[in-house]
C-alpha cells in the first residue's frame, strides 16, 4: 500500500483515501476523468478479489459522497461494513505488497503546474 509517505506496504489493514473527486462533478484536476487502480507488487498485476474492481474513479458506478461532497475511497482486504465505505472500497490483497496509481486524463492547470496534490493514503490500524 502507498502509505501517506508513499511507501508500499505488504498488509492486511485498512487504510482509506479521501478526495475532493466524486462521480458526478469535474473536480480533482481532471478535465476528461480520474481512476485509482489497485496494482500487486512487485510484479504490477491487478490483484483478484470478491467483487471483480480493480480500480475507482468517476465513471465507477454506485459511489457515495460524504456530506461535504468529498469521496473517501477504502483501501482493505475485508468488507467494510460502513455502507458509504462498501459502496467507495477497492479491494486489496491480504498477503501480498500492493500499490495504487492515480491517473488523471485531461490534467487542469493547477495539476500541470504542480500546485494541486493527491490525496494521500491514510492508514486506519
Amino acid at each position: 500500500m502507498a502509505a501517506a509517505d508513499s511507501t508500499p506496504t505488504a498488509t492486511n489493514s485498512r487504510a482509506t483515501a479521501t478526495t475532493n473527486c466524486t462521480s458526478s462533478t469535474p473536480p480533482c484536476e481532471a478535465k476528461f476523468f480520474w481512476s485509482i487502480t489497485l496494482y500487486t507488487l512487485p510484479n504490477r498485476l491487478l490483484a483478484a478479489n470478491p467483487i471483480d474492481r480493480y480500480s475507482i474513479g468517476d465513471r465507477t458506478p454506485g459511489l457515495r459522497s460524504g456530506d461535504d461532497g468529498s469521496l473517501t475511497i477504502a483501501l482493505q482486504a475485508t468488507e467494510p461494513t460502513d455502507p458509504i465505505l462498501r459502496a467507495n472500497w477497492l479491494p486489496t490483497p491480504a498477503d501480498a505488497p500492493f500499490t495504487v496509481i492515480y491517473r488523471l486524463y485531461g490534467p487542469g492547470e493547477a495539476a500541470q503546474r504542480g500546485e494541486w496534490s493527491l490525496p494521500p493514503i491514510t492508514p486506519l490500524d
